[in-house]
C-alpha cells in the first residue's frame, strides 16, 4: 500500500520546498505533485482497503477539527488570496495523508529523518562557509538563485541575518532546529561508534543556527529541546527496557550533546561578538536598569512632593524633574519595540481587532489586510499565532484549535512514558519536540500559519500515532 510512503513524501516536500522560490520554479508544481500523491492514496484506499482494515481513530477525528475550523473561517472572511489558498491546500493534503497513513514501517521513518537532517546539513554548511568566505558564497549562491530570492537575501543579510532558503530565513532556521532535534533525540540510541559523528554534526548545525541570527528559533528551540530532554531523562529512569548500564550511557550522551550545543553558541560569539543575540542581551539589561532607575526616581518624586506642599520653590523643582521621566519612559518603550522588531505594534493591532469581534473573530486571512497599517510594509501576520487566532477565529475557534494541539501535546507526553520499545520511544520524543517547538514558536511568530509547519506537524502525528509498535527491522 502506497499510503505508508506518505511520511517520506511529506518530508521530501518540506525539505525541498525552497526550490520553488529560489530557482524560479512554480510553487504550483510542488502543490500539484503533493495533490497527485494524495489522490493516488485516496484512490487506492477506496479500491483495496476494506472498512474493517481502515477505521478512523480518535486522533484522526480530532486532527480533522483543525482544517475544518480553518475552512469555515476562510469562507466567513471571503478572502481567497493565493497565500490563503496555498496554505489551505497544503493543510488539507498533509492532514489527509496523515489520516490515511496506517502502520508506517520504521525503515521509512528512518529515511524520513535522514531527509530532514540532510537538508538541515546543507543549509548549515552554506551558512558556515558564508561566515568565513562571505563574498565567495554570496556570489556563488546568488548566481543560481532566482532574482526575487537574491533581493530577499540582500535585504536580510544587510539586517544581520544569514543566508536564507525559500525566501524565508524563518523556514531555514526551523529546518536546522528540526535537524538538531532529531539528532539530539536519536543519538543516545545509536551505536557508540556513530555517536561521536552525530554529536559533531549537532555542533555544526548549532553553529549555523547562530549564523542565521534568528533569536526566536534559537531560544525557543533550546527550550523545546530542554523540555524534551527532561522528559527523556525521567521516562528513561522509569523505563524497564533500559539496563543500568544503558541508562548511564544515555545520560552521559545527553549531557555531552548539551555541552556541544553550548560550545557551538559561544564559538560563534567569539568569532562574531557583535551579533543580534548579544545585542538583545545588552538591550534587555539596559531596559532593566532604566526601569530600576525610574522606580528610584518615582520614590524621590514622592518624597519631593511632600516637601513641595510646604514651599512653592520645591514645587517648581518637581515640575522640572518630571520632564526627564517622560523622556525616559519613551526611551524604554522604543527599546522594547526595537527588541521585538515591530512585533509590539502588530500584537496591539491583533488584540484590538479581537476585541471588536471576540466570539467568532473576523475570519481567516483578515489580519494580512490590516498588517500594513503597522508601518511595516513587509508585515503580513501578527507574529504571534495565539493573538492572530483570537483576531481571526475568536474565542470559539481559538478554543477548538487549542484543544486539538493540547490533545496532541498531552498524547505525546503520555506516550513517552508508556511505549515499550526503543524505536517507538525515539519516534514519540521526536514528535513531542516538533509539537513543543511549533507551539513555542507561535509566541513570537505565526508557526501555525506556515505551510511548512503544517507538513512538519503531520510528520509528527505520523510518528506519534501511525508507526508500528512492534519492530523486527
Amino acid at each position: 500500500m502506497i499510503a505508508k510512503f506518505s511520511v517520506f513524501i511529506l518530508a521530501l516536500y518540506v525539505a525541498l520546498s525552497f526550490i520553488f522560490s529560489d530557482f524560479s520554479v512554480s510553487a504550483v508544481l510542488g502543490v500539484l505533485w503533493l495533490c497527485i500523491w494524495c489522490g493516488l492514496v485516496i484512490i487506492q484506499g477506496f479500491l483495496k482497503i476494506s472498512k474493517e482494515q481502515y477505521q478512523l481513530t480518535k486522533s484522526d477525528v480530532i486532527s480533522a477539527v483543525f482544517p475544518c475550523v480553518v475552512g469555515i473561517n476562510v469562507i466567513r472572511s471571503g478572502i481567497f488570496s493565493r497565500t490563503v489558498m496555498y496554505y489551505g491546500i497544503i493543510l488539507a493534503v498533509s492532514m489527509l495523508l496523515y489520516i490515511l497513513s496506517q502502520e508506517v514501517p520504521n525503515k521509512l521513518i528512518f529515511f524520513t529523518k535522514v531527509v530532514l537532517v540532510s537538508v538541515a546539513t546543507v543549509f548549515a554548511i552554506i551558512n558556515i562557509l558564508y561566515v568565513f568566505f562571505p563574498e565567495t558564497i554570496k556570489s556563488t549562491i546568488f548566481s543560481i538563485f532566482s532574482s526575487t530570492s537574491v533581493k530577499y537575501n540582500e535585504r536580510i543579510l544587510g539586517e544581520g541575518y544569514g543566508i536564507a532558503f525559500g525566501e524565508d530565513v524563518g523556514y531555514t532556521a526551523v529546518m536546522i532546529v528540526v535537524g538538531i532535534g532529531i539528532l539530539f533525540i536519536s543519538t543516545p540510541k545509536c551505536i557508540v561508534k556513530m555517536r561521536g559523528l552525530l554529536i559533531v554534526l549537532q555542533f555544526f548545525l548549532a553553529f549555523a543556527l547562530n549564523v542565521l541570527q534568528r533569536r526566536g528559533e534559537i531560544l525557543i528551540g533550546a527550550v523545546a529541546l530542554a523540555v524534551t530532554a527532561v522528559i527523556m531523562l525521567i521516562s528513561t529512569k522509569k523505563a524497564k527496557m533500559f539496563s543500568a548500564h544503558d541508562k548511564r550511557s544515555f545520560y552521559a550522551t545527553i549531557l555531552i550533546e548539551f555541552l556541544c550545543i553550548i560550545v557551538a553558541f559561544f564559538s560563534f560569539v567569539a568569532i562574531n561578538p557583535n551579533n543580534r543575540i548579544v545585542e538583545m542581551n545588552k538591550t534587555v539589561t539596559e531596559i532593566a536598569n532604566q526601569v530600576t532607575d525610574e522606580s528610584t526616581d518615582i520614590e524621590l518624586e514622592n518624597k519631593n512632593s511632600i516637601i513641595d506642599e510646604e514651599t512653592s520653590q520645591n514645587e517648581s523643582f518637581a515640575t522640572e524633574e518630571a520632564q526627564p521621566e517622560e523622556n525616559s519612559e519613551t526611551s524604554v518603550n522604543e527599546k522594547i519595540e526595537s527588541l521585538g522588531n515591530g512585533r509590539i505594534i502588530l500584537w496591539k493591532m491583533a488584540w484590538n481587532a479581537f476585541l471588536e469581534k471576540p466570539i467568532f473573530g473576523h475570519g481567516w486571512g483578515f489580519f494580512s489586510r490590516i498588517a500594513p497599517e503597522s508601518g511595516n510594509t513587509h508585515a503580513t501576520n501578527a507574529h504571534c499565532v495565539y493573538l492572530q487566532l483570537l483576531c481571526e477565529t475568536g474565542i470559539v475557534g481559538f478554543l477548538l484549535i487549542g484543544s486539538v494541539f493540547l490533545y496532541f501535546l498531552v498524547s505525546a507526553i503520555v506516550r513517552a512514558f508508556s511505549v515499550g520499545n526503543m524505536t517507538q520511544f525515539i519516534n514519540t520524543l521526536v514528535a513531542l519536540f516538533l509539537i513543543l517547538f511549533m507551539l513555542g514558536e507561535g509566541v513570537v511568530d505565526n508557526s501555525l500559519y506556515y505551510p511548512y509547519w503544517m507538513i512538519l506537524i503531520s510528520i509528527a502525528l505520523i510518528l506519534l500515532f501511525k508507526t508500528k509498535e512492534k519492530t523486527n527491522e
